[in-house]
């Protein structure tokens, strides 16, 4: 008994129809809540010892943007951050590189813990008197419910390097 090629093909034809029906699942982007820099957070000036002038600045750093991108998670919102920061060497810098602390808040979770995450990024300092462009892209934050709740972020400063911003002197 011989078989047509036809025949023969039937089983690989319909295996291929049914991987047809399978696919993997990748979660559609929904929208992203507010996000802003807070104003008196937004820059830090870290200097090496006291007073605050020039010759003591180790370096400036500054947010200069963001990117979002958002997923819906079983409980609600899954968001991804890159942060954009562009940081200054300064004269009194030591070191090849800097660790700077910042936060994303939640203001509408207060005062839960999940209000306020603190995050240390790694910044490779630039030569003397360099500026460079720092991302730091694996920022998350879940966002429990339907609600999309305004997002803040900000440098994690000192009561000093705070009274410097405010421009309330050391």
């Amino acid at each position: 008994m011989t078989s047509s090629p036809l025949r023969r093909a039937a089983p690989a034809v319909l295996a291929l129809l049914g991987l047809g029906g399978c696919s993997t699942f990748e979660a559609e982007p929904v929208p992203c809540p507010s996000v802003g820099f807070l104003g008196d957070t937004e820059r830090l000036a870290r200097y090496v010892g006291p007073p605050a002038e020039p010759d003591n600045l180790a370096l400036r750093a500054e947010f200069v943007g963001y990117d979002a991108e958002c997923e819906a998670v079983r409980d609600g919102t899954q968001m991804t951050l890159s942060l954009y920061m562009d940081v200054t060497r300064g004269p009194a810098a030591r070191g090849e590189q800097a660790e700077l602390p910042f936060y994303v808040a939640v203001p509408a979770y207060f005062p839960a813990a999940q209000a306020k995450a603190i995050h240390t990024t790694v910044v490779a300092l630039p030569a003397p008197g360099g500026t460079v462009r720092h991302e730091d892209p694996g920022v998350r934050v879940t966002l429990p419910g339907p609600e999309l709740p305004e997002v803040l972020i900000g440098f994690q400063l000192s009561e000093e390097e705070l009274r410097l911003n405010r421009g309330e002197g050391g």
